[in-house]
């Protein structure tokens, strides 16, 4: 809402709905399942989060985590979990 002399109060521009971090990583595993910390960092930030967030939502959220390749962890949303034997079969 915005005031107008003469008019009073009149609609503003439409803002747009507030996202959680957990949403936002929920996105990025739909879009880029078997991702790491790393590259979901990288796209969380592209989108507004601070690096720190995104750890903590990862810390602490239900992702599935499995073993990756140089000691890293992938990430997928539970019950969504794409290996690559799977995806060649």
């Amino acid at each position: 809402m915005e005031f107008k002399k003469g008019q009073g109060f009149v609609p503003g521009e439409v803002l747009k709905p507030t996202r959680t971090t957990e949403e936002i990583i929920n996105e990025i595993l739909e879009a880029n399942p078997n991702s790491n910390q790393t590259e979901i960092v990288r796209l969380g930030q592209a989108q507004g989060c601070s690096k720190r967030q995104i750890d903590n939502g990862l810390k602490c959220g239900s992702w599935d985590r499995i073993a990756g390749p140089k000691n890293s962890t992938l990430y997928n949303l539970p019950g969504a979990r794409i290996d690559d034997d799977e995806a060649v079969s």
